[in-house]
């Protein structure tokens, strides 16, 4: 049994214990994830036809780690368990298929879709990359109007955008696109593929939902930066806003589950919308046609950050218009 559990894709054994407060305290010092107890008469229980008891012990301080050990020992163990029902039963004198049939009357067939290796780095790094791409582009986009401000170069803008509130906006925006772009592409292409993380979606659907998701948080940003003047409090509130993102988006932890509070802010944050188009794409490979929702979500979001970003750039035009006439 233990070099069957030693074989598998997930568990690597690393000590031998003599008490269930052994493995208590490894897991409290981080040494383990889990356990493997057998009774001291297992081999006599089975022989003589008893059932005997494998006890598993998981950390369930991390769910993910703690489900994959779980899911491990227990279909190993009951891949064995059938396996000794299989030669009695042949020892009988049944054929393979007849035994086959008595050790495992139901069989249970297992598929895994997007993640078929259930392995935790193909898991995290779709999240946590592009959570960390949407962190540094929302620094950068909070500094673009309230930056001109400080350095005084804000109605010189205006002035090379001939006091078009368009053109400002336009113009600021293409530029940090075209950076954070090839920044999505590099991470796609590169980053995700040196980590062993494979796609088994689609790239171009996954490419083009992370360029929707940068113009939506570039628009915030902008929008952040057009209202507060002082870049320290800025700053602040744009991290206040996308910390809290990945851990509210479901991508760790289910929305339904969360209480309607949490829902509710969850559902104001586009890195929740993106999330869940970014996981039909790249890890199912759905077609456009499935990820309409999470691109008319980013299309009114848009509309509504780059609206008050327009308000309140012309407001300011109009004020230093009508200071400059005075």
């Amino acid at each position: 049994i233990v070099r069957s559990l030693a074989a598998t894709r997930s568990l690597q054994f690393t000590r031998y214990v003599q008490s269930v407060d052994e493995i208590r305290e490894a897991m409290r010092s981080g040494d383990i994830y889990g356990a493997v107890v057998f009774p001291s008469d297992l081999e006599e229980d089975i022989k003589s036809g008893r059932q005997a008891t494998v006890v598993v012990y998981r950390d369930a301080g991390n769910i993910i780690v703690g489900n994959m050990v779980l899911k491990e020992a227990t279909a190993t163990v009951r891949t064995v368990s059938a396996g000794i029902l299989l030669k009695k039963f042949r020892s009988s004198g049944m054929n393979e298929q007849q035994a086959m049939n008595l050790a495992n009357p139901i069989r249970v067939e297992t598929q895994s879709i997007g993640n078929p290796g259930y392995n935790y780095m193909n898991y995290l790094m779709p999240g946590l990359l592009p959570f960390m791409l949407q962190l540094a582009v929302i620094i950068a986009a909070v500094l673009v109007i309230n930056g001109e401000e400080k350095d005084r170069t804000l109605a010189d803008l205006f002035r090379t955008a001939r006091g078009r509130v368009s053109a400002v906006i336009g113009g600021k925006l293409l530029a940090h696109l075209i950076l954070h772009t090839i920044n999505a592409l590099l991470m796609l292409a590169i980053v995700f593929p040196l980590f062993g993380v494979d796609i088994p979606g689609s790239f171009p659907l996954a490419l083009l939902v992370l360029v929707i998701f940068i113009i939506a948080v570039l628009s915030l940003g902008l929008c952040l930066s057009s209202l507060f003047h002082d870049q320290t409090f800025v700053t602040q509130m744009a991290a206040a806003i996308t910390v809290p993102s990945f851990i509210f988006s479901g991508f760790t932890f289910p929305l339904w589950s969360m209480p309607g509070l949490h829902v509710a802010f969850a559902h104001l944050l586009p890195f929740t919308y993106f999330m869940s188009g970014f996981i039909k794409a790249f890890y199912l490979g759905d077609p456009l046609s499935e990820l309409w929702p999470e691109m008319i979500t980013f299309g009114v979001f848009f509309v509504l950050t780059v609206a008050i970003s327009a308000w309140r750039l012309t407001t300011y035009h109009k004020v230093r218009a009508a200071e400059a006439a005075v």
